[in-house]
């Protein structure tokens, strides 16, 4: 396990309100970025570069977490609404 990466997604998490939803999908989003850390390791990756591609990753995430920050809860919710 790399503890950069649950650093990385501590702060990601930071202000968004503790939901049973939030925790899922944080706890998912560590899951699949520790294996995705490790997958890049085994294929022949050093640390830094394999650290790099992950959080490259979960750069794509702030848009989503940026909408539960502003409390508007998940997309999937606010698109079958609009």
């Amino acid at each position: 396990m790399n503890p950069t990466i649950e650093k990385i997604i501590d702060l990601m998490f930071r202000g968004i309100p503790e939901t049973e939803e939030t925790s899922a999908i944080r706890e998912e989003l560590l899951t699949n970025s520790q294996a995705r850390y490790e997958d890049l390791i085994a294929s022949g990756l050093s640390p830094d570069d394999a650290l790099g591609q992950v959080l490259d990753n979960l750069r794509s995430m702030e848009n989503v977490l940026d909408e539960y920050r502003s409390g508007k809860g998940s997309r999937a919710a606010d698109q079958s609404a609009g």
